[in-house]
């Protein structure tokens, strides 16, 4: 039994040490604040050219088929 005790001791101590440390950096270390700037090649980024959606004419209405299973009344007798 005062093994176990002595263990968790030392650990509570450890864990009593990292809080300390977590805290002291927490509240009294003051972080500086600078500007970062970095340029990046135009050649280095991924360029998508997007465009505009084709107008409907009718033509592309009228050549239009019914797609099986999408609204078709096949196998459907009445």
């Amino acid at each position: 039994m005062p093994t176990l005790t002595r263990i968790f001791g030392f650990l509570a101590l450890i864990v009593a040490i990292i809080y300390g440390a977590m805290y002291a950096l927490a509240h009294l270390v003051e972080p500086s604040r600078h500007m970062i700037r970095q340029e990046i090649p135009a050649a280095k980024i991924k360029q998508r050219v997007i465009a505009p959606p084709r107008p409907i004419n009718s033509d592309m209405l009228d050549n239009r088929q019914d797609e099986p299973g999408e609204n078709s009344n096949q196998g459907i007798e009445e």
